[in-house]
């Protein structure tokens, strides 16, 4: 790329900062009071819970933007104690700011694993995402699951498989992220890593001893989601599974594809698993599956897509030129898509004709071609193989 068109590029990722940062300016500069978004529900079961009003922890809550409810496992209430005891303007800056920090955490935790000439514009493409947006403006916790999941790989890569295993558990706060993550960070990390995940699912389950009672409403959950999701729009999902629902085959159909799909792709993951590519590669792989294979993710955990595409910058020579190529201009679809849809699309709407939501979750067949190119054969130039390796596994070799 030439220094002009790479320029260029930065400009374009990064301009589209300005969509949150102008958000962030109406919100304390000019709004009465914070926009009553996600992390307003949060804060309003933090608040149930401070005063002791446990029956009205897991209730549908409306605000705006339609009816949300609380799909946590009890001991999620303790972090959102603390939203609570502070003033509402107070509680949405602590949740900006705690999710600006985790992704700038994350973008120097995957800087650790390997270099890149091209780090500007990996921030860039990271910050001026709208899956960065949608973190800031609904105040969801994307940026802290995408630095959990990137701090235990970068642990297992610098040989604290206990930590890793440790900080793998605490996805158990999103039950359905836990398993191919865990797997993952058990297989590479072996008996350590098993052992840090098993003391902190111990622990967290331990701390809701007083909450015993939560946990029958909490399991209560899974079919109220059931009954939200026909009112949630299939383009606000990311999975493959929402793909095949929103082709209107009949969902015995969709579900027995999704399945043999999981099966084939899984036994490709575990492949990769297996393969002597760089750890950071095989993140990039199981951060992908455990998205486009997942059983529910929203857009706005989309931001976890920032992993595997920072990885692609920062492990070019380890793809094939082919490879490479493909998983760029997957990366590239996802990410305009994510703009247009949930940003131009609406601005365009708000001064024109409303324009319609669109019939299909294309995001995950997009997510689908991505882990296909991401899961090719590596780069077989042992130099070049070198030279992109983690930084971490190189100095302990």
């Amino acid at each position: 790329m030439s220094p002009r068109a790479h320029t260029a590029l930065h400009g374009f990722l990064l301009v589209h900062a300005a969509i949150w940062l102008l958000w962030l300016a109406y919100a304390f500069l000019v709004a009465d009071a914070p926009p009553q978004r996600d992390w307003f529900v949060l804060r309003e079961v933090g608040v149930a819970f401070v005063h002791g009003d446990f029956a009205s922890l897991y209730i549908d809550r409306f605000v705006p933007e339609g009816r949300m409810f609380f799909q946590y496992p009890p001991f999620v209430l303790y972090p959102l104690a603390l939203l609570a005891i502070v003033p509402p303007m107070v509680a949405y800056a602590i949740v900006c700011a705690t999710q600006l920090a985790a992704a700038a955490a994350m973008l120097v935790l995957l800087f650790r694993l390997a270099r890149t000439p091209d780090a500007d514009l990996a921030i860039a493409g990271v910050f001026g995402s709208a899956a960065m947006s949608s973190v800031i403006v609904s105040g969801q916790s994307s940026a802290l699951l995408a630095l959990v999941i990137t701090a235990a790989a970068v642990a297992v890569a610098e040989k604290r498989s206990f930590t890793g295993g440790v900080l793998v558990g605490l996805l158990l706060a999103k039950p359905n992220w836990l398993p191919v993550l865990a797997a993952f960070v058990v297989w590479k990390g072996g008996r350590r890593a098993l052992a840090g995940l098993v003391a902190t699912i111990v622990v967290l389950l331990v701390s809701t001893i007083p909450l015993a009672s939560l946990w029958q409403e909490f399991f209560r959950v899974a079919p109220h989601v059931e009954s939200f999701k026909p009112a949630y729009p299939a383009f606000k999902e990311i999975t493959l599974l929402a793909f095949l629902k929103s082709l209107a085959i009949p969902r015995g159909i969709a579900m027995a594809i999704w399945g043999v799909t999981f099966a084939v792709l899984g036994w490709l993951l575990l492949g990769v698993w297996r393969s002597e590519r760089p750890l950071g590669r095989q993140l990039a792989a199981t951060t992908l599956f455990a998205i486009v294979l997942n059983v529910y993710v929203g857009f706005y955990d989309g931001f976890v897509l920032a992993v595997p595409a920072v990885i692609w910058l920062t492990h070019r020579d380890t793809y094939t030129p082919a490879a490479w190529r493909r998983v760029g201009l997957a990366i590239a679809a996802y990410w305009l898509w994510d703009v247009a849809v949930f940003y131009y699309v609406p601005m365009i709407g708000t001064v024109t004709t409303p324009i319609a939501d669109p019939p299909i979750s294309v995001a995950g067949l997009v997510l689908y071609v991505w882990f296909r190119a991401e899961v090719g054969p590596p780069q077989k130039t042992q130099p070049a193989l070198a030279s992109s390796r983690s930084m971490i596994d190189a100095n302990l070799s």
